[in-house]
């Protein structure tokens, strides 16, 4: 699995792979960096998570927003369903 970083020597996009990234120091943002140690940085603040984590929506916000979002999704759930049973002629 390859996954993009910036190379700041070269100040292009470089592809790493799993077994590469643990001899290299990759920082997050500039201020994380050290001069002369530091040789790559991810190109948004989320992009070192899996990809699977990147699909959570709003991962860089606080836990609040991500629980309203859910709580909607169960919430139409429950009602789609509440719907299907009003409407469904063999429910004892």
């Amino acid at each position: 699995m390859m996954r993009p970083v910036i190379n700041l020597f070269e100040n292009k996009i470089e592809y790493i792979g799993t077994f590469e990234q643990v001899y290299l120091d990759i920082c997050i943002s500039r201020d994380e960096e050290y001069q002369g140690l530091t040789t790559h940085m991810e190109i948004s603040k989320t992009s070192f998570l899996s990809n699977l984590a990147n699909l959570i929506p709003m991962p860089d916000c606080n836990q609040s927003p991500r629980y309203v979002y859910l709580f909607i999704l169960i919430f139409l759930l429950y009602n789609d369903s509440m719907v299907i049973l009003e409407t469904c002629t063999n429910v004892k």
